[in-house]
């Protein structure tokens, strides 16, 4: 469904727009209140204060409300919030109104990345998130020179016609966008976050989010200062050139999909660790600002391709709490974000050029890859066959890595060193390891349920070492990727 991309790219892009639209006006609102400079980036603190705080309750709150309800409400509530904001003539009004827009923007944009895994195939997760994904690059080119040009008529206009188009596409989503119920929760807030730690691979996921995005951060808050004292450019040069490098990462969200699905996410994830180590490490040695700005802007496009990809996986990580998985990432998101500006500033101080701050970015790459932040297999395409029983089986061409003999294979994750969530297959050429779309609904020991042979047609299965008939015998056709099996597609010999 289109309908699904473009209003999810539609929402992130009026969230991330009024992220940057206040920065350009901060000068003019300072003469609009009358209140000290040196207290206007207060009103940029309070959008940020009011997500991150509303975030923490409102991600569990909404997995038990309708996605497309939490949704609608939190996109009238930002419209309203962003209008008023218009409107204001004083600046403790102005931090208010700031902070009830955080407060808006935490209770929609989460409910965009929980409900894309609900409403589309597993296969267009990583696609469908690319929207979204681009919509929040896009904003980052378009929200200063957009604030910039609007308040050239007045203060207020910027936010003036931010609210109108809010609402325009808050009565989009009422009407296109698709009914997502919530799938079950159990206890209150603590008990969810609770649940969600407890998961397999949850604190290591969400730990190297937050480090990828402290050194995300840090790169993109200080390379305009460098550019400034190392390459000397003016203001008009330096939003050139970051215009440049935010276009490369709408282009790594455009393109990024396709790369991923040729190539698999584990390899897509480690490639694009090992070019950031690259990247970092050569940045500092650029003789100009355009060999500078082609290095960054391909990091940055790194940056646009893998982002889908670890919300997809950090959504995967449950299908009941999708949306305190996408709280707790924009929580870490703004930590990171907050971290490094505490840390930046220093680091860029203490070393000539950009050295720190690339040295903080290897390491940031090199602790991502550390802390495992990779999808199981991910590399493995998504294709099969399905079974009478309804579940899809490996394809043989998606076959990966040796594992143990038949005998040995068995739903004991303890016993098959990862393969529980494999199809055995036993063969001339060995056993190898094929991909299963999810976890088998019953053991392996069940009768009717046949293997996915690879190569050469092995010997048949006997019941000591699988528990299957021995007269199955897989028929001619053998596994074909992505063809229905009937329940004729088994036959005995």
């Amino acid at each position: 469904m289109k309908r699904i991309p473009v209003l999810s790219f539609a929402v992130m892009f009026l969230v991330a727009t009024d992220t940057f639209l206040v920065a350009p006006l901060l000068p003019d609102l300072t003469r609009r209140f009358g209140n000290s400079p040196r207290i206007a980036g207060w009103m940029v603190s309070a959008y940020a204060i009011g997500y991150c705080l509303t975030a923490v309750f409102s991600g569990p709150i909404s997995d038990r409300f309708n996605r497309r309800n939490v949704l609608f409400a939190g996109t009238i509530a930002f419209c309203v919030a962003t209008f008023a904001c218009g409107l204001a003539r004083s600046f403790p009004a102005m931090l208010a109104l700031r902070f009830a827009t955080g407060v808006a923007a935490a209770v929609g944009s989460p409910q965009i990345w929980a409900a894309i895994p609900q409403l589309v195939a597993p296969s267009r997760v990583v696609a469908t998130m690319a929207a979204p994904t681009a919509g929040l690059t896009i904003a980052q080119l378009a929200g200063v020179p957009v604030g910039s040009f609007l308040a050239a008529v007045s203060t207020s206009t910027p936010f003036f016609v931010v609210g109108a188009v809010a609402a325009l596409v808050a009565i989009a989503v009422g009407i296109w966008f698709p009914s997502v119920p919530p799938t079950g929760h159990s206890g209150g807030i603590i008990a969810q976050y609770a649940g969600l730690l407890r998961t397999p691979h949850a604190p290591t996921r969400f730990a190297a989010y937050l480090v990828f995005q402290l050194g995300n951060f840090a790169v993109l808050s200080f390379t305009a200062t460098w550019f400034a004292r190392g390459f000397g450019l003016s203001v008009s040069g330096i939003g050139v050139a970051m215009i440049v490098l935010g276009a490369g990462n709408t282009l790594g969200a455009v393109v990024g999909p396709r790369i991923v699905r040729r190539v698999g996410q584990g390899r897509t994830l480690a490639v694009a660790m090992a070019c950031y180590l690259v990247g970092y490490l050569a940045l500092p040695f650029s003789a100009g600002i355009v060999a500078a700005a082609a290095i960054l802007s391909g990091t940055f496009f790194l940056g646009g391709t893998i982002f889908p990809v670890f919300m997809g996986l950090l959504q995967s990580l449950t299908t009941t709490a999708r949306g305190t998985v996408s709280a707790l990432a924009n929580m870490f998101m703004y930590l990171g974000s907050t971290i490094a500006g505490i840390i930046g500033g220093p680091l860029l101080a203490a070393l000539p050029g950009f050295w720190d701050i690339s040295l903080l970015a290897i390491r940031v790459a090199g602790t991502v890859g550390r802390l495992g932040f990779t999808a199981p297999h991910a590399g493995v395409r998504r294709t099969g066959v399905t079974h009478r029983t309804g579940q899809r089986l490996g394809d043989p061409r998606d076959c990966m890595r040796p594992c143990q003999p038949p005998s040995y294979c068995s739903m004991s994750p303890s016993r098959t060193s990862g393969c529980s969530r494999h199809a055995c297959a036993h063969a001339a050429m060995g056993c190898r390891c094929c991909r299963l779309a999810s976890t088998p609904p019953s053991p392996w020991s069940t009768p009717t349920w046949p293997s996915c042979w690879v190569g050469r047609w092995g010997p048949v299965p006997t019941p000591s070492s699988r528990g299957w008939p021995p007269s199955w015998r897989p028929s001619p056709g053998g596994c074909r990727p992505d063809a229905r099996r009937s329940a004729s597609a088994w036959v005995r010999s």
